[in-house]
C-alpha cells in the first residue's frame, strides 16, 4: 500500500508494520530490506506486547491472522407501561404550554418527556413535539438529564420573556425553559449532587438582577444576569 501511493508524494507516508511477539532480529531486518526495494520512505516495525499499552492486540487464539472485534451499541432502556409523571403547565410570552415528564419507577430517574403548546399552531406544537421526543430518546439511551438541559438552555428566540414559574422568572425561549425546568426537576426529585456540583463553580454572590431578580455573577468590575442576560454595565 505504501509502494504504491509513495510516487504521488513528494515526502514520506509511513505505516506500522505489526510484528508478532516472538518476531526476530532478521525480521526487522526484511521489513526494512523490503520497503527499500519498493521505494518506500517511511516504516515503523512494531514488535506485539513490547511497550505496556498498545492500541491494537491480537489474541493468542487468532488464527491466520482473523480478529474477532467486540463493538458495543448503546442500549436504549425502555419505560414499564405503569410509571410515575410529573405534570407542569407554564406561560412564556402570552403563550401556554405543557410539559409531562415520566420516572423510571425503580430508580426514579427522568426517562421521558412529553410536549404540547396550547393555541400554538401546527408549526410550533410540532417543533415542541420533536424537541420532547429528541429528550426521551437521550434519555432512554443514557445521556445525563443535566447534560441534556445544558444544551437547550440560553437559546434565543421568540415566545420568550417572562415567566409564570416564580422558580424561572424569565426564558429566553421555550427550550431554554425547557432546560431550565429539568434542572429544577431534578432538585425537586433529590437528584441535585450534579446540579451542586455545577453550581460551585459559578460564584452567584453579585447583587439581584434588577429584571428578574435572581443573583447576578461579577463581570470583571461589575455583574450580570446568567438567568436573563441583564448587566450592571458591562457588556
Amino acid at each position: 500500500m505504501l509502494a504504491a501511493i509513495q510516487p504521488f508524494l513528494s515526502g514520506g507516508a509511513s505505516k506500522t508494520a505489526n510484528l508478532p511477539e516472538n518476531a526476530t532480529v532478521e525480521d526487522f531486518s526484511n521489513i526494512f530490506i523490503r520497503a527499500w526495494e519498493k521505494g518506500v520512505k517511511c516504516v515503523a516495525p512494531y514488535r506485539s506486547n513490547s511497550k505496556g499499552s498498545q492500541p491494537l492486540n491480537v489474541s493468542k487464539d487468532a488464527v491466520n491472522q482473523n480478529l474477532s472485534i467486540n463493538i458495543s451499541h448503546p442500549v436504549k432502556r425502555k419505560l414499564p407501561d405503569d410509571r410515575p409523571g410529573h405534570h407542569h403547565k407554564f406561560r412564556l410570552g402570552g403563550q401556554s404550554g405543557f410539559l409531562n415528564f415520566g420516572f423510571y419507577p425503580d430508580s426514579g430517574e427522568l426517562g421521558e418527556m412529553f410536549a404540547e403548546i396550547s393555541k400554538g399552531g401546527s408549526t410550533l406544537n410540532g417543533l415542541m413535539n420533536t424537541v420532547a421526543i429528541s429528550v426521551s430518546m437521550m434519555l432512554q439511551y443514557g445521556i445525563p438529564p443535566h447534560v441534556i438541559s445544558d444544551a437547550y438552555k440560553e437559546l434565543k428566540f421568540e415566545p420568550s420573556g417572562i415567566t409564570s414559574n416564580p422558580d424561572i422568572l424569565f426564558a429566553s425561549s421555550i427550550p431554554d425553559y425547557i432546560g431550565k425546568f429539568i434542572d429544577f426537576l431534578l432538585v425537586s426529585k433529590g437528584q441535585e449532587k450534579v446540579q451542586e456540583e455545577k453550581s460551585n463553580k459559578i460564584d452567584l454572590s453579585g447583587p439581584p438582577c434588577t429584571i428578574c431578580h435572581c443573583l447576578t455573577v461579577r463581570n470583571g468590575t461589575c455583574y450580570y444576569c446568567p438567568n436573563c442576560g441583564e448587566t450592571t454595565g458591562c457588556s
